[in-house]
């Protein structure tokens, strides 16, 4: 319940009256309107002598609040108008208060119409009629004077004396009722006021004495000793309910509105400069324009906006806004935390900053920080602003970085305790952190060094300038590249591309093991050297050396040199040098599906195999098997070292022997077959040295050098024909040489004679019945008869041309003839 009073002007009454302090007014100066349940109270709220007088005249509980609004009216106090007011014949204007006085009730009609008449338009009348600067004179004086008259105490036993003089009065005035006669006649009076004032306009003489007559009244009425206290505790209580859906309810210290056109609602709300507004507990706009809104929210720079219980907008952050619980745009200047390494801070900063979420920072100029507990910092240690950065999610961070982005839960720019410096960093993903200058990280627990890119869940491009793009793709060196599922590239300047690419490379600090590249599932794992390439899937994995390459699925594993300088290695094909264990193996060449090749040997084709140290195998299976050794051809085999097998399923094996003739000693051979598949070798140039070989034509010129030699000798011998042999001195025919091989007149058996290979060897009887019996006619048998010989028998009896004949005494003598049988003719 409240017992504050106060003294307004009554446009109804045309005079001063007491209301609740919390009422408002409408009245000669009032701005504010307030409403309460059924009743509308308009009031201005100066105190005047005249209100004072009339309050105490007329009964405590009967003072009217301007323009006041009632249905079905009981006075239960008082009354108060201008002038004399009888009732009954009784002048009331000197009651002190009536309580439940009045019995019966004023027609409602006549008071309605007396309200939505004459009182509204004495309403409209006034406002026109007082000049404003004249109540502004009287206010800023005569009130100022009122108020420190009325402060003063009423003397006890003269307020005892006047209050003896009223209670017989109220007593009479309970048993009268006020008729309507008596109102009517009010009514008149009260009309022909209305029309005095409307010709007439009051001026500031007639005001200046009205003001007089009225502190001249209080003086006469209260003395000098009646305080305010004393007035309340005479007038009965009212209870104030306030505007209707608005609600205030504080013991606290009232809202402060000092500055120009500021606004301040709330307990202990200071709205200090021009334009600001600060709304809730003790919250406080104190620079131009600054808004606050939230307990404890706090606007310290021009145009900056604080919305949220204990957020903040701090000094020099113009035009920032901070919005939520203990949001933050700026730097505390009573005590701050530092996240680059810095002992001390920057304060000042927050220039066009937004904070927005649960306790989200934005410290810098520009920067921008929203989701719960987003942060972006300065660069405190190096003594500068951060600025144009943003971090959005919760726990977003941008440290001492500028035009930097963390988008993400987690994802953060810069590192925590350092001061390396991460401007235009990205960060985007839950986790994900940019760590350098220009660095990007995308994706869950993304990582990027400076000017590194890392896109994939957990990728780290760790090395400066590097890339790993892919899930736990990881780079660790500058200038690396890392792309696929968990690809590594560890040594500097490598590339590893596919599943688990380079995974398990060595580096080190002397940079002997760097830029290797490796394309492929599994290819380059486990690689120790440098310059080594791997493409395909687990190709060049497990190597270790330098300058090796294995193109093909499994190509090239666990091969290189005891160290990383030497190496060389080229694997080209599915398996292609692939072995299951370190083999210490460089500057080998294989080429073809699971082909093989040792140390400076070369395997070319399908399944090839050249393992000796400088061997050569060239075709599908190929083998060569010894060191220096060369196998040219399909599933040719070379055994021992420095042995050559040329063609296809040639056999070349190591085999001792002497030279016919010149006894020369030698192991090694050339061979262009096998014992069951003979070669001639054909196109060969004459020999000219001791060691070329000799062609089929140097050997015939050697055999007619020895014939015609041998055929010298001999004809110079003059031997006898009794030898057997005899070289005939005239031969047979003109053109052939011819011998005779005869003794005593017999014939001469010519022993041990090869096959003949030209058309002009010797035949052995072997080999002559051999072309016999394959020339044979089989299955086909003529019998004729007898001894004696019959037609056709020499198979001429096709006489005819184009003609057949087939039997015995058979004979065709026309043009295609068929005549078949025996004695048959065509």
């Amino acid at each position: 319940m409240n017992n504050i009073y106060k003294v307004i002007w009554s446009k109804v009454a045309n005079a001063l009256v007491v209301v609740s302090e919390l009422a408002r007014s409408k009245g000669v100066s009032g701005r504010n309107s307030v409403a309460a349940s059924s009743n509308t109270v308009k009031v201005r709220t100066k105190l005047t002598a005249l209100s004072v007088a009339l309050s105490f005249c007329f009964g405590a509980s009967s003072v009217f609040a301007a323009d006041a609004t009632y249905d079905n009216v009981t006075v239960s106090t008082s009354l108060t108008v201008t002038g004399t007011a009888t009732v009954n014949g009784k002048n009331i204007a000197t009651e002190e208060s009536v309580n439940n006085a009045v019995a019966g009730k004023l027609d409602k009609s006549d008071f309605n119409s007396f309200k939505s008449g004459e009182f509204t338009t004495l309403g409209t009348k006034v406002a026109d009629k007082l000049d404003k600067s004249d109540f502004n004179s009287f206010k800023s004086g005569e009130f100022t004077t009122l108020g420190t008259k009325v402060d003063g105490k009423l003397d006890t036993s003269t307020f005892s004396t006047f209050k003896n003089g009223i209670e017989p009065r109220v007593t009479n005035l309970e048993n009268n009722k006020l008729n309507k006669t008596d109102f009517t006649t009010f009514q008149s009076t009260v009309n022909g006021q209305i029309t005095n004032l409307t010709n007439t306009k009051l001026n500031t003489a007639t005001f200046n004495q009205f003001n007089t007559n009225l502190t001249g009244l209080v003086n006469q009425v209260l003395g000098t000793t009646f305080t305010v206290a004393q007035m309340q505790g005479a007038l009965p209580a009212y209870n104030y309910t306030g505007i209707k859906y608005f609600r205030a309810n504080s013991t606290g210290t009232d809202a402060s509105a000092t500055g120009t056109d500021a606004v301040a609602i709330g307990p202990v709300a200071k709205a200090t400069e021009v334009d600001t507004v600060a709304i809730g507990h003790e919250a406080s706009a104190s620079k131009a324009a600054a808004i606050a809104v939230g307990k404890k929210s706090y606007s310290n720079a021009d145009n900056g906006i604080a919305v949220g219980n204990d957020s903040t907008v701090t000094a020099g952050a113009t035009s920032a806004v901070a919005l939520g619980f203990h949001a933050r745009a700026g730097s505390n200047k009573n005590g701050d935390v530092t996240y680059d390494g810095a002992t001390t801070y920057l304060v000042g900063d927050g220039d066009s900053a937004i904070a927005i979420g649960n306790k989200a920072i934005s410290r810098g100029q520009n920067n921008i920080a929203i989701g719960k507990q987003a942060l972006t910092t300065n660069k405190d240690k190096a003594n500068t602003f951060s600025s144009d950065s943003i971090a959005i999610g919760t726990n977003a961070e941008t440290i001492a970085a500028s035009s930097a982005i963390a988008l993400g839960k987690g994802a953060r720019v810069g590192v925590r305790g350092s001061n390396a410096g991460a401007d235009s960093a990205i960060a985007i993903g839950e986790g994900a952190q940019a760590t350098g200058l220009d660095a990007t990280a995308i994706g869950h627990s993304a990582q990027a060094g400076k000017s590194g890119l890392a896109a994939g869940s957990n990728a780290n491009a760790a090395g400066v300038n590097s890339v790993a793009l892919g899930n736990a793709a990881q780079t660790t060196t500058e200038g690396a590249v890392a792309i696929g599922d968990r690809a590594y590239a560890a040594p500097w300047r490598t590339i590893s591309i596919g599943q688990d690419a380079g995974k398990g490379q060595a580096t080190d600090t002397v940079d002997d093991k760097n830029e290797q590249i490796n394309i492929g599932v599994r290819s380059g794992e486990n690689v120790d050297g440098q310059l080594n390439i791997g493409i395909g899937q687990a190709a060049g994995s497990n190597v270790k050396g330098k300058g090796n390459i294995a193109l093909g699925q499994n190509a090239g594993q666990y091969i290189g040199g005891t160290n990383s300088s030497v190496g060389n290695n080229i694997s080209i094909g599915t398996n292609a040098n692939q072995y299951t264990t370190p083999t210490d193996i460089i500057e080998s060449v294989a080429i073809g599906f699971n082909s093989q090749a040792g140390t400076r040997a070369m395997s070319l084709g399908v399944k090839t195999k050249a393992t000796a140290d400088g061997s050569v195998a060239i075709g599908n299976s190929a083998q060569a098997n010894g060191a220096g050794s060369m196998a040219i051809g399909k599933d040719s085999v070379v055994n021992g070292a420095d042995n050559v097998a040329l063609g296809r399923s040639s056999i070349a094996n190591t085999k001792a022997g002497t030279g016919y003739l010149t006894a020369t000693a030698s192991s090694t051979v050339v061979s262009v077959g096998k014992s069951d598949l003979l070669r001639r070798v054909v196109n060969v140039a004459d020999g000219a040295d001791d060691q070329d070989a000799a062609t089929v034509a140097q050997l015939k010129k050697v055999s007619d050098d020895v014939y015609n030699k041998v055929n010298t000798q001999i004809n110079n011998l003059h031997i006898a024909a009794t030898t057997g042999i005899n070289y005939d001195v005239t031969p047979r025919t003109a053109t052939e040489n011819s011998v005779t091989l005869s003794k005593n007149g017999k014939k001469t058996i010519i022993g041990s004679v090869a096959d003949g290979v030209l058309d002009d060897d010797a035949v052995n009887v072997s080999q002559l019945n051999r072309e016999i019996d394959k020339k044979t006619t089989h299955y086909f048998s003529v019998n004729q008869g007898g001894t004696t010989t019959l037609g056709n028998f020499n198979n001429n009896g096709a006489v005819g041309a184009k003609s057949l004949a087939i039997g015995m005494d058979v004979r065709t003598a026309g043009e295609r003839g068929v005549a078949l049988g025996n004695s048959t003719s065509a």
